[in-house]
């Protein structure tokens, strides 16, 4: 989160501990932070005056991870018959439209989605046995730029993005 907001605020609103992931929107008119416990749809911090937490509009799916890419926001639903197998996205410069199309499945039922991170011109989505790369430019042209089954992701907490490359923890073979 950034500076200005308290992270009690955040947790006192949510009322649980569970999977949390979090990001900032920012656009020519705002910064804010969104946020995911994986109880409840994910949410927004107002940070104008007073920390305020809100649902964020739309409609998003309960959600267990969740980033801002390409100024879009993506997230990873966690209920349902595809929880955890599908990627969701909402349109262009909003985080507040959330199109039914706006999905693609790249998890199977053995190989889950586990977490995500931008990495570069990508957004790297890391599942259980194996990651993607995903390319994003528009609504309507988000895509598995590349594919590798060989090394998966044990968490979402268990990435890290530096100068020399994109690490992470693997299930298979450590980092």
């Amino acid at each position: 989160t950034n500076a200005t907001t308290p992270n009690t605020a955040i947790y006192t609103a949510a009322g649980n501990t569970d999977i949390w992931d979090f990001t900032t929107w920012t656009d020519a008119s705002v910064t804010r932070d969104l946020f995911t416990d994986n109880q409840a749809a994910p949410r927004k911090v107002d940070t104008a005056s007073a920390p305020t937490v809100a649902a964020i509009a739309g409609s998003p799916p309960v959600c267990a991870y969740i980033k801002t890419f390409n100024n879009m926001v993506f997230l990873v639903p966690s209920t349902g018959t595809d929880a955890y197998l599908n990627l969701r996205w909402s349109d262009v410069k909003t985080y507040e439209t959330w199109p039914a199309v706006n999905a693609l499945r790249i998890g199977r039922g053995d190989n889950r989605i586990m977490g995500m991170k931008q990495f570069q011109d990508i957004l790297w989505v890391g599942l259980e046995k194996s990651f993607v790369h995903i390319r994003a430019s528009t609504t309507t042209d988000v895509s598995v730029a590349y594919q590798a089954p060989e090394e998966g992701l044990a968490s979402h907490r268990a990435i890290a993005a530096t100068p020399h490359g994109l690490f992470w923890w693997s299930r298979n073979s450590g980092l």
